[in-house]
């Protein structure tokens, strides 16, 4: 099993990750300058809901016999995870606002002045948001995956269904 530096703090950031973004996505356009609007209301509303969504895949590394002793997660685990918490700032970077009047910038449009157009930011945040769905349902993917492979006896793949016996294998 293959664990690195980034499996040990993505075992500790995944219970603190979804309180920061998604408290980034919807309220810290505002610390970047930006207006805070109806999406600063919406974040109450779909808030916790989406923290929710996003403890699912914590909760299920914890059902894994192999990561909880060592406190780390797997490699590909922590690989995805960290993809999807970085897809989740760029859409709190991106996403435009509509308050009561016209649409606000976002918050990207206005640090870079201008330089990326609110065209630009939505067409990145619509991919930043189908990037986060894909990456949300990978770490499941991934954590059920695990907890699978540590049930197996040592740790062994499942085996192929429809596959030939290998030489020397015992029945």
């Amino acid at each position: 099993m293959k664990y690195s530096v980034a499996g040990r703090v993505a075992f500790i950031a995944q219970w603190i990750a979804p309180v920061l973004v998604i408290s980034f996505l919807f309220w810290g356009r505002g610390l970047l300058g930006a207006e805070l609007g109806w999406l600063a209301v919406g974040g109450f509303i779909f808030g916790i809901p989406m923290m929710l969504l996003l403890y699912i895949a914590p909760v299920l590394t914890v059902f894994d016999r192999d990561v909880r002793p060592v406190a780390s997660t797997r490699r590909s685990f922590a690989t995805v995870s960290w993809m999807l918490w970085g897809a989740l700032v760029l859409l709190g970077l991106t996403v435009l606002d509509q308050a009561d009047g016209p649409t606000s910038s976002s918050a990207i449009s206005l640090l870079t002045d201008g330089g990326i157009s609110d065209e630009m930011s939505s067409f990145i945040s619509v991919l930043a948001a189908v990037f986060a769905f894909i990456m949300w349902v990978a770490t499941i993917v991934l954590a059920i995956l695990g907890i699978v492979r540590s049930r197996r006896p040592d740790g062994m793949p499942a085996p192929r269904v429809g596959a030939e016996p290998s030489s020397g294998a015992v029945r």
